[in-house]
């Protein structure tokens, strides 16, 4: 919200909207949550940002003077507040859920990063270019392109499916195999060139501080319990237990291996088909005039 220029008391509250707005839309209403109070939400949420004092210099004030000289509508400026107060927060602890949860599935992999802790890094981009935790890329087309005998219309809309292009064979060498010692540092898990992820850094900062934490206090680490999983445009765990702390009962640690909650089949999530542009609109509604 500083990036904004979002210093006054109410900036809480405007996190708080923005959370439940981005949940709704990508995840789908919540316990408690109706379509009735989402517009309600939305609405406040426009409110604030309209009313907000803020410098000349701020951010929002550009983009509102945007939307004033018509160059953004109110759905443009209100659903741009909304992306930048939450960018990151979900694709980095789906990022952090994919990671662990491929190398549980992937035993030799989990032994091989704690006889080499250096190997950390490879975990990271090859997490991301295994299982991505953001699964589909919009991209609208500037100008007619031909690409394998189709055209591509300027202004179509485009959908980039990350985990395909993530295994190109042509780029990466026996692609359907999880291996932290590749050194996967040209996938597409945090974008590419212009587009390419400015919290990158952020994120990989986040996941091997993690992990170096995680990874002595669960010597026998194991999954147990719950594994749920979002299977969407969004993917990774909701819910993940584990054991394997150094004083766990072997009995347990028995019971978890026996139960191989790892690969357990987890039924894929009710599709959500919001707009992924954050107006909370049906994705048909918003963007009739595109293809996909």
């Amino acid at each position: 919200l500083h990036l904004l220029g979002i210093d006054t008391p109410d900036a809480a509250r405007i996190h708080q909207l923005a959370q439940l707005l981005i949940i709704a839309t990508q995840f789908g209403l919540q316990p408690g949550q109706t379509a009735a109070s989402t517009t309600e939400t939305r609405e406040e949420f426009a409110l604030l940002i309209d009313t907000l004092e803020v410098r000349d210099d701020s951010l929002l004030a550009s983009l509102r003077s945007a939307r004033t000289a018509g160059r953004l509508s109110q759905d443009d400026l209100t659903s741009l507040v909304i992306f930048i107060a939450t960018v990151g927060q979900a694709p980095t602890v789906f990022a952090l859920g994919n990671a662990l949860l491929t190398l549980l599935r992937n035993p030799d992999q989990l032994t091989a990063l704690r006889d080499n802790p250096a190997l950390l890094t490879n975990l990271i981009d090859e997490s991301a270019r295994f299982a991505p935790p953001l699964r589909v890329i919009r991209r609208f087309a500037a100008i007619d392109t031909q690409f394998e005998g189709q055209t591509i219309h300027a202004g179509d809309q485009l959908q980039l499916i990350i985990p395909a292009t993530n295994r190109d064979p042509a780029v990466f060498p026996n692609p359907n195999h999880f291996d932290i010692h590749r050194a996967a540092r040209n996938h597409l898990g945090f974008g590419w060139a212009s587009h390419h992820c400015l919290g990158a850094p952020v994120a990989r900062a986040i996941a091997e501080e993690a992990f170096a934490l995680l990874l002595p206090q669960f010597p026998n680490l194991t999954a147990a319990g719950r594994l749920e999983l979002l299977l969407g445009e969004t993917a990774g765990p909701t819910a993940l237990d584990i054991v394997g702390r150094p004083h766990t009962p072997p009995t347990h640690l028995e019971a978890a291996r026996t139960a191989d909650v790892a690969n357990r089949s987890v039924p894929a999530a009710p599709r959500n088909h919001a707009c992924p542009c954050g107006s909370g609109r049906k994705f048909k509604h918003c963007h009739a005039t595109t293809t996909s």
